[in-house]
């Protein structure tokens, strides 16, 4: 009978029954005030092509939850200097003071894991790598404006963070909206 029961179980958390999200302890308030991100949206972008010059993109993205509650995964594909692009990045949210993000791109190749916090209407992220002579550091900041829009900038700082220089605006509209 204990065999049975365990069956019934799983098929009760498979069919929607038992809430999935209590199997995980990485689920936390964050993923719960953010989980409206989840979802197919449409990108307007501002991308610097060299200092000071800017050209206009567009792209789409894709959001789904990473292990039901416990952070996202993002999957964006459009244009950039005349090519496709592509990005990937997976964010795990801990306590509002130890936001992670994975963060992988088809222009660069690399990947960066930056660290972050929330601070309320926006997420911010920042990543460093040390030079010959200096450090380069890069920040991302998501802006919540509604569920319906974000938008997404992304700065860097040659100088250590002394000056920040706008590297890309991404604005996020819900593709059920337009």
């Amino acid at each position: 009978m204990k065999h049975a029961l365990s069956i019934k179980t799983i098929l009760l958390a498979i069919l929607g029954y038992l809430p999935l999200q209590a199997q995980y302890p990485c689920a936390n308030e964050n993923f719960a005030s953010l989980s409206w991100l989840i979802g197919d949206w449409r990108v307007e972008t501002l991308d610097r092509v060299r200092p000071d010059e800017y050209e206009n993109n567009s792209g789409y993205s894709s959001i789904d939850a990473v292990f039901d509650s416990c952070g996202f995964e993002e999957h964006f594909e459009g244009q950039f200097k005349g090519s496709i692009y592509a990005f990937k990045t997976v964010m795990l949210l801990g306590d509002s003071s130890s936001i992670k993000r994975l963060w992988t791109d088809s222009h660069h190749g690399g990947m960066m894991l930056l660290a972050g916090f929330v601070d309320s209407d926006s997420l911010v992220t920042f990543w460093e790598r040390q030079l010959k002579t200096r450090k380069l550091r890069v920040k991302h900041i998501y802006r919540f404006i509604s569920q319906a829009k974000f938008t997404v900038e992304s700065f860097m700082s040659p100088r250590e963070g002394s000056e920040w220089q706008l590297t890309h605006r991404r604005t996020y509209i819900r593709k059920e909206t337009q």
